[in-house]
């Protein structure tokens, strides 16, 4: 459109001979270094191997921060104990919820007393400020009730009244997996008979029951992450109904 016409354009910037060089082609402009008069290629250009690798440099950095950003504010489940972890961990595997399990960070949080005091502490505005969603995961057999505070929330994992276990994350098991349990390692099972008693005239049944000894916990758990199936861990399938409710919520 103007033909002989030259055109002089002085920058500062390497990167926009690399776009020109695109645009126009190698032989549809020259490059002349300043002040030595010197002709160049775009990418011979003093400035430009500097300019593209802090370029790189500060793209490599802000993925980096953005992965670190994600990882952090992924929401956080504390749960009471690390028994809690290692069987929500196998059931995600059995139940096929593995990419639920990495939406969030989950915690031990050494018992439901601490679950208290992580409750309290943010049982107030502050609970408006945090950078993502915390969940406070308590057993069925803690008497808490369902609660939440902005960003923060309590929250019950429901008793399964006719399982053998009445008390902590093993309440999950059905009858026929203790079956299993017992079978293969008597000894993680204790075995309460039914007791009478009488108070002041006051007849009262206990009814028979059964826990898990306390010494065998671990165990037990090592043998139902190397052992159990899809029908053992079914029950889990509510733990990932409140974590994924609060989660996509």
């Amino acid at each position: 459109s103007f033909p002989n016409i030259q055109f002089i354009i002085t920058t500062h910037a390497p990167l926009f001979l690399l776009g020109l060089e695109e645009r126009l082609g190698e032989d549809g402009f020259e490059v002349i270094n300043m002040p030595n008069g010197e002709k160049v290629s775009p990418s011979d250009f003093s400035e430009f191997v500097a300019a593209y690798e802090a370029f790189r440099e500060t793209t490599r950095y802000r993925a980096e921060i953005k992965a670190e950003i994600e990882k952090h504010s992924k929401p956080v489940v504390f749960v009471e104990g690390d028994y809690d972890i290692r069987y929500l961990r196998k059931a995600a595997e059995v139940l096929g919820k593995i990419e639920a399990l990495e939406k969030i960070q989950i915690k031990d949080g050494d018992g439901f007393g601490n679950l208290d005091k992580v409750w309290k502490s943010y049982n107030n505005s502050v609970s408006e400020v945090v950078p993502s969603k915390i969940i406070l995961l308590y057993d069925c057999d803690t008497n808490k009730q369902n609660a939440e505070k902005n960003l923060v929330f309590k929250r019950v994992i429901p008793q399964v009244v006719e399982n053998p276990i009445s008390i902590g994350i093993e309440n999950l098991f059905p009858q026929n997996t203790i079956d299993k349990v017992e079978a293969a390692n008597p000894q993680y099972i204790d075995i309460h008979e039914e007791v009478n008693t009488r108070i002041r005239g006051v007849e009262t049944t206990v009814p028979a029951s059964k826990s898990v000894n306390k010494n065998e916990k671990g165990n037990m758990c090592n043998w139902l992450c190397d052992n159990g199936t899809v029908e053992d861990f079914a029950r889990f399938e509510s733990v990932f109904d409140i974590i994924e409710r609060i989660v996509n919520g």
